[in-house]
């Protein structure tokens, strides 16, 4: 990871209350003991972390520690609710396209641009349902 993506990403794991912590599908072990590992260091930190896998575990990796923290359901509901830091640019308006199986966010900030420096995401909101 680059010096500047760890420097945006170390104040929002700060303020975060619950972590998601994703692999890949079909995980194999090191994804798995990737996300076990994360999921330890945040519970170091105070956070409330859920790993998600997508697919079966294979049983090859049930001697890995707590494997039974890994979900197949991302708590929280069925809405998904992703927050943005407009505190330094304001939101004009917020569109979305569907298409080739993709849900696309369009959000058009108000006379300016959206950069690293000046919008980051915000912390997590739990889901509603």
């Amino acid at each position: 990871m680059q010096t500047a993506s760890i420097q945006q990403a170390l104040p929002l794991v700060a303020s975060a209350r619950n972590v998601l912590i994703l692999t890949h599908a079909n995980p194999d072990g090191d994804g798995l003991g990737a996300s076990l590992a994360l999921n330890l260091a945040f519970q170091k930190l105070g956070k409330r972390a859920t790993i998600y896998a997508e697919g079966k575990i294979p049983e090859t990796y049930s001697f890995l520690p707590r494997l039974d923290l890994v979900t197949q359901r991302i708590p929280g509901g069925r809405d998904f609710i992703i927050s943005l830091n407009t505190t330094q640019t304001l939101v004009d308006k917020v569109q979305f396209q569907q298409h080739d199986g993709r849900l696309d966010l369009i959000v058009t900030p108000r006379g300016g641009t959206f950069s690293p420096g000046t919008s980051r995401p915000g912390s997590a909101t739990r889901a509603s349902t």
